[in-house]
């Protein structure tokens, strides 16, 4: 679901910012609120309309659109890209802090989202990009706590967007529910350290 809100004003580059709804997300958005026009994307509606709101209230924010969904839907990732694309080349940020944990998703999702949406995101932004453009995507420290990933499992990172993904994945993962989460997530944010 695609919330458009205003214009861009020509004199404010445009900023997009992933899981805009809380965390560093929303706190994101507000640091960049006085000097971009903003796209605002989340999962959580009810979350990313109380973040525009108080943008909008609190730093009266420029808010191009926001963009409700998951970010490893290919619908989603494309209207995002195409309200990005439609900001007259003004599109110069893009800031992806989208992403579980292991607190609040078993191991398929967090695969599903920080592994294939950030590739399926990378992807679709990939012809805006310009020598100007700045991308920052959160990565994390977990992936210091586990080893380098075997021949195997290395192989199967390289290719976040196979359709068989999920189901070759899970015995690389471990034995054990938690142990597929917890390695899940530090892998998933390994792939974004080492190939972002």
């Amino acid at each position: 679901m695609t919330g458009v809100i205003s214009s861009t004003p020509a004199h404010r580059p445009v900023a997009v910012i992933t899981g805009a709804g809380a965390g560093m997300g929303a706190a994101c958005a507000q640091r960049l609120a006085n000097t971009h026009s903003l796209i605002l994307t989340d999962f959580n509606s009810a979350r990313l309309d109380a973040t525009a709101f108080t943008l909008r209230e609190e730093d009266n924010a420029d808010i191009c659109a926001t963009i409700c969904g998951d970010i490893a839907d290919d619908a989603v990732v494309r209207q995002i890209a195409q309200a990005a694309s439609g900001a007259n080349g003004d599109c110069m940020v893009l800031i992806h802090t989208a992403g579980l944990s292991p607190a609040l998703a078993p191991w398929q999702p967090i695969i599903t989202a920080n592994l294939v949406g950030t590739a399926k995101l990378l992807d679709a932004f990939e012809a805006l990009l310009t020598p100007s453009f700045v991308s920052v995507i959160l990565s994390s420290t977990a992936r210091l706590f586990v080893p380098a990933p075997g021949e195997a499992l290395a192989s199967l990172l390289a290719r976040p967007l196979a359709d068989d993904l999920l189901q070759r994945l899970e015995p690389e993962l471990g034995k054990d529910e938690a142990t597929r989460a917890a390695n899940a997530y530090a892998y998933s944010k390994a792939w974004v350290r080492d190939t972002v």
